[in-house]
């Protein structure tokens, strides 16, 4: 669904072209993209114009026919291009949405005051349906080889959502083997930070996996991973 936009630039002659990078730019926020979009419109525009303004044997028209139709390939294989890197940043700001990065990173804070507020006006009377009660887990995640770990192994991990574990298989199928938790960002086009938590639990051979294990012993507090989920009350 968020390749849909590729579909504007194969409108015929490129009329549309220009859209779909306009789209994405302002989408993604990217100021390239929207530099291209404008630049595809102003060749493309300025080619009609041209076309129609001449004579159809000009010599002008065979070469604006011809502008025209390189400018709509390009811009076809443009689109293609960036089609990838666009999908993650969409990727990269749903799994920060859903680990609460945002706040995070824009450093946001929360009044308490409002919190107190939020909280008397959802109290319900007696009698009525309960609200979800959020429940709290402890577990004890294992050390894993992430070059052989399976994807329900590297989805336990702290701060690992399942599409963040699939999009670490999914590059190390491309390159084989990971070397650091900087080459897994790199990769998978997230900021470092996200994999931090995980990192006490991560090992790049089946020999690193003993001495992480045994300074997580040394280090007791770092061994509970504490883990959210919602109960609902019928």
């Amino acid at each position: 669904m968020n390749s849909l936009w590729i579909l504007l630039t194969l409108v015929p002659l490129g009329l549309l072209a220009y859209a779909g990078f306009f789209f994405i730019g302002l989408r993604a926020n990217n100021r390239k993209w929207l530099v291209a979009g404008m630049i595809y419109l102003c060749i493309i525009m300025s080619s009609f114009v041209i076309i129609g303004w001449a004579d159809r044997d000009h010599i002008l028209t065979d070469i604006f026919v011809s502008v025209l139709l390189v400018a709509w390939v390009s811009c076809i294989i443009h689109s293609f291009a960036v089609r990838q890197r666009y999908l993650n940043i969409i990727f990269q700001r749903k799994v920060q949405y859903e680990y609460g990065l945002s706040s995070i990173l824009n450093k946001t804070t929360v009044d308490p005051a409002s919190i107190k507020q939020r909280t008397e006006k959802t109290k319900q009377p007696l009698g009525a349906v309960s609200p979800a009660k959020q429940v709290t887990t402890t577990s004890d995640p294992d050390v894993i080889n992430i070059n052989n770990a399976s994807v329900e192994e590297i989805s336990s991990l702290p701060s690992i959502h399942m599409f963040l574990a699939k999009k670490i298989i999914q590059a190390r199928d491309k390159v084989n083997r990971f070397e650091s938790l900087e080459h897994i960002a790199e990769l998978i086009h997230v900021q470092s930070h996200v994999l931090e938590k995980s990192a006490p639990y991560i090992a790049f051979d089946d020999q690193e996996i003993a001495s992480l294990k045994a300074q997580l012993e040394t280090k007791p507090d770092m061994k509970k991973m504490t883990k959210s989920g919602r109960l609902v009350d019928y």
